[in-house]
């Protein structure tokens, strides 16, 4: 969601002012069109019993779950211009708008209330709703009437015997005040009843036209309540006795146009002026500071946080945190990007990059340059004795005294640029410089020295931070934490880490921020055994600065914000865009007199250290629908699924109104398996296994806090093959057929043996069929992995031509898959082929030949063959044998006849089995290889006993008898 503060957006209200405000601003988060708002005119907001939020506006309505805004739109609507809505005790939303269409939402979809009106042009002038009835009081007659509809039939509808203002249910009745009487007394009754319940004649008769359309209840929980009727704010207790009264009178020439209640104790107004808050206590009424012109209404959801939308400006939200910023826009800040904060007595001074540095008086809210420096951006600002303070910058230092804001300057030392100072309480200062540490000082009350100022380095690494904890000074450098020891300087981590902040705490503790690896605490209490931690769930690992807020807690700046870390070990959170920080990335903070100060390339933020806390909403997670899928069509969910419906889509509906992406959600299809995150609205599960499934679901917000496990139970049947009474079935039907097979067995003895034999005969041929299919894919993920190490190698050409002949082998493969048997003339091509590619592959490492006897030749037309019978074998010399040759590899394959059988021989000279078992497991690779194992298991049902087909393996020996190889002989 694009979301901006108003330190960018507020100016804009502001732009049409004559006067320019120059002061700090609230910090909120702003949502227009572009975030999804059907319009930037917003009127009502609504909240649901889900916490969802329903906002209304020129353009229809929506709901904003804190991701998005969903738009409900529906057919037949006059005007899509809804200035009116109201939330039933029910929870259910209700719109209206002024050509008086009357929608509600139901089932998450927009229904229409069509209701006779008693006249084409009447208007809605007050609207109630009390199931099962709805109250209309219509406008545009000589008198207003009221009417009573059941909203389960609209025809059924009464004519009261007044006309009213409908204010609110008190003890589940509905009441509302005469019309008729409104200018000389309040005469509030019971609708239902007719019934006169209080009657307060006005002090001073009213000459003005009321305010009718925007009349408000409210009840507080001690049995009291109040109203705005007819100009007048008014409390009564329980017995409807009059407590106080307040008149408007004093706003009347302002032309009041909204009136509603924040909570019990402030009440909204909207004027053609300006905006108020009625405070119900005091009776005092305050002007709204900011763009009130444009406001048309205020709402305080569940969690104190205040919704406030605008005319023309979209949807505001106030956090209610009493958090500020600061920019270009809105004060006399000169930059944005602040780097450096110190609060010095009742003042804060704001180092900025351009070199400028400013102070800002909280008791006067004054803000003002005090001084420019060319010297670069001003990395810190300390404190020092006689009301002074030493500023240091990129490539010089400088001594300010706080009284009267004169400056002494010392720049151009050969130390590198600054990145720090640290004073210590002996007067020595040091300084953090791109070369290295170097101690100076002390500063004289009549200046800096520049000559004898830097006295000595300490250490020669470029340096970003130096503390002293325990009497001991530490470094931060870029190549790790180090500590000085006597004239040593000890690595406290033993590695190179690059350090950017250190805090020291209480002497024990040694916050140590890093670029990186995060904030890692080092323990060192006892400094000769030193223990690390490293905090958890910090929004970033790029430390940039730290600050200590209260006595057991830190903030930390990072470039993504700032986290709040207590030393205690409970739970921290953040502070990021979505608390009103006008940047993410951090450069420095502070805390000062209760107040947290944190300077960004954005702005500068200031929040009370009270008002810190994290988002407690707990996030909302429910499953709005489910769809099961089967391979064709989608059916309804029930507990209860069909094995084929074994697709279900998971329509979740999910609600955190200030966590916007950062709401994490998880499932689980049982309470033992891990928990799986899902980021949009639908979860997919597919392939489920019949069994019984307990989905649950959870969603946790950015600072730790989940919401409640939603479940959903359902069972998937197991397929109808495998249910109990299709087993019981079938095994009768084969007790039955054993009973009819002995019955008949004699008689039919010799023709079952022939059916046997056939039946043999068959199986064999899907045995061998189901081999082959099982040496395809094996030949094809050998192949694959020679053109993968051809790529891998960056060889295009031989992987392209590889892949070319690849190509055609696959062709000739798929073709041969049809057949049980191919011709040797097929199957030499075949060979060709494929001993072309293992050529390809081993380029010239290996001497290929293959040799057909010319009365094979002759014959090799009419000769059939299982495919794929001799490709394994040629595969396996190569694999095996000839892999680990370095070079003279040989293989041959010949061709022949004996007797009435062909004779292949496969003769390499590899490294031999032995060699080869030595090398990677011959043997185990020989009996788990899919090939070799393959066609041996073919050879013997092809050969069917008889002992005319085989496979023999024979090692090659040489002179000396050590291996020469392998020689193959397939007989077919």
């Amino acid at each position: 969601m694009r979301r901006l503060l108003s330190m960018i957006l507020v100016p804009a209200l502001l732009a049409g002012s004559t006067t320019r405000l120059m002061a700090q601003e609230p910090a909120f988060l702003h949502f227009t069109d572009m975030d999804g708002l059907p319009s930037m005119t917003v009127y009502n907001i609504l909240q649901d019993r889900e916490g969802f939020i329903w906002i209304s506006t020129t353009k229809g309505i929506c709901r904003f779950d804190g991701k998005h805004f969903r738009r409900f739109s529906i057919n037949g609507l006059s005007s899509h211009d809804t200035p009116f809505s109201l939330m039933d005790v029910e929870g259910i939303p209700w719109f209206y708008n002024l050509a008086g269409d009357i929608f509600y939402i139901h089932h998450d979809s927009l229904q229409l209330f069509n209701v006779p009106k008693p006249h084409t042009s009447s208007t809605i002038y007050s609207l109630a709703v009390r199931n099962p009835y709805i109250y209309i009081t219509w406008s545009n007659m000589e008198q207003p009437l009221s009417y009573r509809y059941n909203i389960f039939q609209p025809s059924e509808n009464l004519c009261l015997q007044r006309g009213y203002v409908f204010l609110g249910l008190k003890e589940n009745e509905l009441i509302g005040y005469d019309i008729a009487t409104r200018r000389m007394s309040f005469d509030v009754y019971a609708i239902d009843q007719q019934e006169l319940i209080l009657s307060h004649r006005l002090k001073v008769p009213i000459t003005s036209e009321p305010i009718i359309e925007h009349d408000r209840f409210y009840l507080y929980s001690n049995g009291n309540y109040a109203t705005i009727a007819t100009n007048h704010f008014r409390i009564f207790n329980h017995c409807d006795e009059l407590i106080s009264e307040t008149c408007l009178t004093h706003l009347f020439n302002d032309r009041i146009k909204y009136i509603t209640f924040i909570n019990g104790d402030e009440v909204f107004i909207s004027t053609a002026k300006s905006a108020y808050i009625f405070q119900t206590a005091t009776k005092s009424l305050n002007e709204i500071k900011y763009f009130s012109q444009y406001i048309n209404t205020i709402f305080e959801d569940a969690f104190r946080r205040r919704w406030v939308s605008t005319t023309d400006y979209g949807l505001y939200l106030d956090l209610n945190n009493q958090a500020e910023i600061f920019t270009t826009h809105n004060s006399l800040l000169p930059t944005n990007e602040i780097s450096s904060i110190k609060g010095i007595d009742t003042a804060i001074y704001l180092g900025h990059n351009n070199g400028t540095l400013t102070r800002y008086l909280p008791a006067s809210g004054r803000l003002s340059e005090i001084w420019h420096s060319d010297a670069g951006r001003i990395r810190a600002i300390v404190p020092q004795k006689q009301e002074s303070a030493l500023v240091a910058s990129d490539h010089g230092i400088h001594l300010i005294r706080l009284r009267d804001l004169s400056i002494s300057s010392c720049t151009n030392f050969p130390v590198g640029s600054f990145k720090s100072v640290l004073s210590t309480d002996n007067g020595d200062i040091y300084l953090s410089t791109s070369l290295g540490l170097y101690r100076a000082g002390p500063v004289q009350r009549s200046g800096i020295s520049c000559e004898d100022f830097i006295r000595k380095r300490e250490i020669d690494s470029r340096c970003l931070t130096a503390a002293v904890s325990r009497g001991f000074l530490y470094a931060g450098t870029v190549n790790g934490l180090f500590r000085k020891e006597g004239s040593k300087w000890i690595n406290v981590l033993g590695r190179n880490v690059f350090v950017t902040r250190l805090l020291n705490y209480r002497d024990s503790l040694l916050f140590t921020g890093t670029d990186g690896e995060g904030l890692l605490l080092i323990d060192n209490s006892h400094p000769h055994e030193i223990k690390i931690s490293t905090a958890a769930n910090l929004p970033s690992k790029h430390i940039t600065s730290l600050c200590l807020i209260d006595p057991r807690t830190i903030a930390i700046g990072t470039d993504n914000g700032i986290y709040i870390y207590p030393i205690d070990g409970t739970a921290g959170f953040g502070i990021n865009l979505r608390d009103g920080l006008p940047g993410k990335e951090v450069l420095d903070i502070e805390c000062k007199n209760g107040m947290l100060y944190a300077g960004t390339t954005r702005g500068l933020y200031r929040i009370p250290v009270s008002r810190i806390r994290a988002n407690s909403e707990n996030p909302y997670l429910d499953i709005e629908n489910i769809l099961c899928f089967s391979r064709l069509k989608s059916y309804p969910f029930s507990s209860l699924l069909p094995y084929n419906h074994n697709h279900l889509r998971l329509f979740v509906t999910q609600r955190s109104l200030v966590s916007g992406s950062e709401l994490r959600s998880y499932y689980r299809l049982d309470p033992k398996s891990a928990w799986t995150p899902f980021a949009g609205p639908e979860i997919d599960l597919w392939g489920l296994s019949p069994g019984k499934y307990s989905i649950e679901l959870f969603g946790i917000n950015e600072d730790g806090i989940s919401s409640s496990i939603v479940s959903k139970d359902f069972v998937i049947d197991i397929p109808w093959w495998k249910s109990l009474w299709f087993n019981a079935l079938l095994l009768t039907g084969i007790f039955s057929l054993g009973l009819t097979i002995a019955y008949t067995h004699h008689a039919k003895k010799r023709r079952e043996e022939r059916r046997q034999r056939q039946f043999q005969d068959q199986l064999n041929t899907f045995r061998e069929k189901a081999l082959q299919n099982q040496m395809n894919p094996h030949f094809m993920f050998n192949a694959l992995n020679a053109i993968q190490s051809f790529l891998s190698k960056n060889d295009q050409l031989n992987a392209m031509t590889y892949l070319s002949k690849f190509g055609k082998l696959i062709r000739m493969i798929f073709e041969q898959s049809k057949l049980h048997k191919v011709t040797l003339e097929n199957e030499i091509i075949f060979l060709r082929n494929y001993l072309e590619l293992e050529n390809l592959r081993f380029r010239d490492k290996i001497q290929i030949e293959l040799s057909v006897d010319p009365q094979v030749e002759f014959i090799a037309s009419e000769i059939l063959i299982p495919p794929l019978i001799i490709q394994p074998i040629a595969e396996n010399s190569f694999k095996h044998g000839l892999l680990h040759k370095e070079s003279g590899g040989i293989f041959k394959m010949h061709f022949s006849m004996e007797g009435s059988h062909v004779s292949v021989v496969i003769e390499d000279n590899g490294v031999g089995r032995k060699k080869a078992d030595q090398i990677n497991g011959w043997k185990r690779i020989f009996t788990s290889s899919t090939g070799i194992a393959s066609t041996i298991e073919r050879l013997k049902i092809l050969d069917n006993g008889e002992n005319k087909m085989g496979l023999d393996i024979i090692d090659l020996v040489d002179e000396n008898g050590d291996p020469a190889g392998t020689r193959s002989i397939i007989k077919l």
